[in-house]
């Protein structure tokens, strides 16, 4: 089972609180007010940088925001992407499951 992401996240001078989720989705609001909403994405186990790492849900990195991650200023608009998330992740995984 992979290693749930931490319910407080620091990346740089940012520290990011986990306002909800599911298996699927997550949403985060920063210390500077706004929120962000992704993908839960799993990493294998493996190396990086000389450090062994389990398998693990990750936070994603810059490359993925606009295309499974959004960074969204208002809290109504946050937590309508984070629900349109849930139910798309949700159709795509029983899609998946019919295929």
């Amino acid at each position: 089972m992979a290693q749930k992401l931490e319910l407080v996240i620091k990346k740089g001078q940012q520290t990011y609180t986990q306002v909800d989720r599911n298996k699927r989705a997550a949403i985060y609001q920063s210390n500077q007010g706004h929120f962000e909403v992704f993908e839960i994405v799993i990493a294998p186990e493996g190396e990086l940088y000389g450090k062994v790492y389990p398998e693990r849900e990750t936070y994603p990195g810059n490359e993925k925001f606009g295309n499974n991650a959004w960074c969204i200023s208002d809290e109504a608009r946050a937590l309508k992407k984070f629900k349109e998330l849930k139910k798309a992740l949700k159709k795509k995984a029983k899609e998946k499951e019919n295929s």
